[in-house]
């Protein structure tokens, strides 16, 4: 599978994941606190778990079942990443990007933004056209239950964006109702909970 690695491997300033089949994923150690500051003894006491892609060292902590370093986490970066570096070739215009870029930007801000603050940042940082783009990418990566979420969140406050001048979208706050902003914070409560592993999904649906 995408990402298994075979063998771990930390110097002084980097750590390297090498991966069945080839390939590398390399880090820098500081990134990473807990690693940083382990002797070389302790590193080199780690432990493969979630089926080769998580690397635990249980020796400085409990881990749990995906590692403190998994390479699902890592190659979905390094695809975020790459459809960043070409939004920002693309002069941040995310509609020049092509369809597969647009998906990988789209769901790159909701995640964002819904780890920073939530979907009402996502949903004024970047409007309507983003939001249909991430509902389309969640369906189309297998995410079904995280797409049902957050077109539950778009049913209860979507309908206040035509009220809003598109140049100054955070607006969008003032006009959400207390009842709204309770079921937001339900609805995002059950994002955190039941929604899939995102990170694996995208990673076996992008990468080959």
């Amino acid at each position: 599978m995408t990402g298994d690695i075979s063998s771990v491997k930390c110097d002084a300033e980097f750590l390297k994941l090498e991966l069945v089949g080839g390939g590398l994923l390399s880090r820098r150690l500081a990134l990473f606190p807990i690693l940083a500051q382990a002797s070389p003894s302790e590193l080199s006491g780690w432990t493969l778990v979630d089926d080769l892609h998580g690397v635990c060292w249980p020796e400085l902590r409990d881990c749990g079942p995906l590692g403190l370093v998994n390479t699902f986490d890592l190659l979905q970066e390094d695809l975020y990443n790459g459809a960043l570096d070409r939004l920002q070739l693309a002069r941040w215009q995310f509609g020049d990007l092509s369809k597969y870029d647009q998906e990988l930007v789209s769901l790159w801000r909701l995640e964002s933004d819904m780890n920073s603050g939530g979907f009402l940042e996502f949903y004024s940082n970047w409007g309507p056209a983003v939001y249909e783009r991430a509902l389309d990418s969640l369906q189309i990566v297998g995410a079904h239950r995280t797409a049902d979420l957050v077109r539950r969140m778009d049913e209860v406050v979507g309908h206040h964006y035509e009220a809003v001048h598109e140049e100054d979208n955070r607006n969008l706050y003032a006009l959400v109702t207390d009842q709204e902003s309770r079921r937001i914070t339900e609805l995002e409560s059950r994002y955190w909970t039941d929604s899939e592993r995102l990170s694996k999904l995208v990673v076996l649906h992008y990468l080959p």
